[in-house]
């Protein structure tokens, strides 16, 4: 968890004032989500799940929907 919690950080620190600084900084989401959270997770990935886990660690309001399938 603290490798998905520290790769969501460093997404969340990325800037976001252009379409292209939107779009990594999505990117950088969906990954952390798609290889930390789901490697450090016995069930499948549902937006509820990412939502809930976010919430316990304490990390801001995001899409949870980018990084999952």
């Amino acid at each position: 968890m603290a490798a998905y919690e520290n790769a969501m950080l460093a997404a969340l620190a990325m800037p976001s004032l252009t379409p292209a600084q939107t779009a990594a900084r999505s990117q950088a989401i969906a990954s952390a989500r798609s290889t930390q959270l789901a490697a450090a997770s016995t069930k499948a990935l549902s937006p509820a799940v990412v939502a809930q886990v976010d919430q316990l660690l304490g990390l801001p309001n995001t899409n949870p929907n980018l990084g999952v399938r």
